[in-house]
């Protein structure tokens, strides 16, 4: 029986014989035998942030060299992707971030298997790996999407990559570079986006010469090199994901009558209800924010709401929070301010409407003050024109300027 060492050697091999511009990153992991005891979900492999590979020698010795070269290649996608630093900015729940970079991950290695001209193909996910339908999930979102949704909240404990994938570091990793004397055996985070940069600048220079680089892999790289937010999707993604929670036919309305009624002709039969979301719109007019900047910001985040079909109450916030209204176009909105800024009024105001809404999104530059705890039964998302981050208790968007105004 092969070892579980010789394992990742042929399963290495493997993979960069057909994604050798993976090889910064491969060739850099550094492999560390633990008891099997430490991985949820039963896999056997992870990684830390500063690039070292732990396995479960005994697990990894069962796999077919194929199944070795795809987890490799999943665990470095975690590097790749910065799951770490995407985990960290939103302050998320690492366990349930590492799910949804799972699902990030390997609906994209998943459709390069499908479509690999070679035959034997060069990787395989093993079968109990974690992917959207599992969810009942769609496919092809970003982690910060699927980190949204219930499903994956729910699921948050099935597996862990390790650190690599988001989050501190985990009780078996070993210490980071600030822990170890000048004795550290990994790669530095400066080291790390080297890495990272130098495999896209690969990928995107084997797109032009060879032609058959992944098209996932040439968005991210293509990201990387010439880095443009999508913030548009994230923010649509968040609204989705908290429109889902009330959208769908889930309580009965003798405001209509069933479809049915024809088969019960003496008794009244109700109908399927679809709740419409409410949302409301915490826009920040202090001094800060430019006319031009609200009109921009405004439309794309109607745009979005327009998209999945509602429309949103209106509340402009410097120091105090005036309610203008419902808009059901940016045209419409009529703004007011220009002061000091205190967003958590705005919240505490939309949070007192009735009815209240189930989603607020929270437009402002950043510089203001948040309430120290989250509002009950309403999901706040924090549309940022700037670096600025919103509350730890509620998911920021970052919002491209630039972009916007296009």
């Amino acid at each position: 029986m092969i070892s579980a060492e010789e394992n990742l050697v042929l399963g290495r091999i493997r993979l960069l014989n057909n994604r050798p511009y993976l090889a910064a990153v491969i060739l850099a992991m550094r492999p560390r035998p633990v008891d099997g005891s430490v991985f949820a979900g039963g896999i056997g492999i992870g990684v830390d942030k500063w690039g070292r590979l732990y396995y479960d020698p005994e697990k990894l010795a069962t796999y077919d060299v194929v199944d070795v070269a795809g987890l490799l290649y999943h665990e470095a996608m975690h590097l790749l992707r910065d799951h770490q630093g995407r985990c960290d900015s939103i302050h998320a729940d690492q366990l349930a971030f590492n799910i949804a970079g799972d699902l990030e991950i390997n609906d994209d290695l998943r459709e390069e298997e499908a479509t690999e001209r070679r035959r034997p193909v060069p990787f395989h996910l093993p079968d109990q790996g974690i992917w959207p339908e599992k969810l009942s999930l769609e496919p092809w979102l970003l982690a910060e999407e699927y980190y949204q949704t219930d499903a994956v909240q729910k699921f948050a404990q099935a597996y862990d990559c390790g650190s690599g994938a988001g989050g501190e570091r985990r009780e078996w990793e070993d210490a980071g570079p600030s822990d170890t004397g000048g004795d550290f055996d990994g790669i530095t985070k400066g080291q790390l986006e080297l890495a990272r940069r130098q495999v896209a600048e690969q990928i995107l220079e084997r797109a032009k010469r060879v032609g058959d680089a992944p098209a996932g892999l040439q968005r991210w790289a293509e990201e990387l090199i010439d880095p443009t937010v999508p913030w548009r999707r994230i923010l649509a993604g968040a609204i989705r994901a908290s429109y889902s929670n009330v959208a769908g036919m889930v309580d009965y309305s003798y405001q209509r009558i069933s479809r049915r009624q024809s088969l019960q002709p003496n008794i009244i039969l109700p109908a399927l209800r679809r709740p419409v979301p409410e949302v409301a719109l915490v826009i920040d007019t202090s001094g800060s924010m430019s006319e031009n900047d609200l009109t921009a910001c405004l439309s794309e985040v109607q745009g979005v709401l327009k998209t999945i079909g509602t429309s949103a109450v209106v509340i402009s916030v410097d120091t105090e929070a005036h309610v203008s209204g419902r808009a059901h176009s940016a045209k419409s909105v009529r703004l007011v301010g220009g002061g000091g800024t205190d967003m958590g009024t705005g919240i505490l105001k939309a949070a007192s409407l009735r009815p209240k809404p189930h989603i607020c999104i929270v437009l402002t530059d950043g510089e203001t003050p948040w309430p120290t705890h989250a509002p009950r039964d309403m999901r706040v998302i924090v549309a940022s024109t700037s670096q600025e981050k919103g509350p730890s208790w509620a998911r920021t968007v970052h919002i491209d300027m630039k972009d916007a105004r296009r």
